[in-house]
C-alpha cells in the first residue's frame, strides 16, 4: 500500500488504523516520524483511558517496555519501572501477565483490580519518560474509507 501511495503523492506518510466497528481511516502524519511503538503507546493509552483494557494488552506493554529498555541499553525492562511506586509489584504483575496465554484473537476483559495495575504501570511509564505522543488518532480524519 505504501508503494502504491508513494507513487502518486512524493514525500508524504499516511497511518491506515481502523476508525471504529464502521470502517478505516487513511491519514496524512505530515513531517510527524511514525514508529510502530508510538501507535502503540497511543493505543494502550486509548484503551486505559476508555477502561476498554484486554489481557493482551499487557503482553503490548511489556513489548514497548522492552523496547524502550533495548533502547537505553538496558539488560532487563525493570530498569524502565525502577523509581515508580510499587515497581516490584508492576515487575511481577508484567511478567505474569505477559507469558500467560491471551490472545488478540481472544479478548477477555481484565478484572478492575488488574486494569487499576494496568493503568498504573502505563501511566507511571508515560510520565517517566515523557513521551510526545501525536495527535495521529484524531476523529475527523479527512480521508476515510469503508
Amino acid at each position: 500500500m505504501h508503494n502504491e501511495i508513494s507513487r502518486r503523492i512524493k514525500n508524504k506518510c499516511f497511518f491506515l488504523h481502523k476508525k471504529s466497528t464502521t470502517g478505516y481511516a487513511l491519514q496524512d502524519t505530515g513531517d510527524t516520524p511514525f514508529f510502530h511503538h508510538i501507535a502503540t503507546l497511543t493505543e494502550l493509552k486509548k484503551a486505559a483511558d476508555s477502561n476498554m483494557i484486554y489481557t493482551y494488552h499487557f503482553n503490548a506493554l511489556r513489548t514497548i517496555l522492552e523496547k524502550t529498555s533495548s533502547f537505553f541499553g538496558y539488560s532487563k525492562i525493570d530498569k524502565c519501572i525502577h523509581g515508580l511506586d510499587d515497581e516490584v509489584l508492576f515487575e511481577r504483575a508484567l511478567n505474569l501477565f505477559s507469558h500467560g496465554k491471551y490472545s488478540i484473537f481472544n479478548p477477555v476483559m481484565m478484572g478492575n483490580d488488574n486494569k487499576e495495575l494496568f493503568k498504573r504501570i502505563l501511566y507511571g511509564f508515560l510520565t517517566k519518560y515523557e513521551f510526545d505522543i501525536p495527535n495521529i488518532f484524531n476523529e475527523s480524519t479527512p480521508t476515510e474509507t469503508a
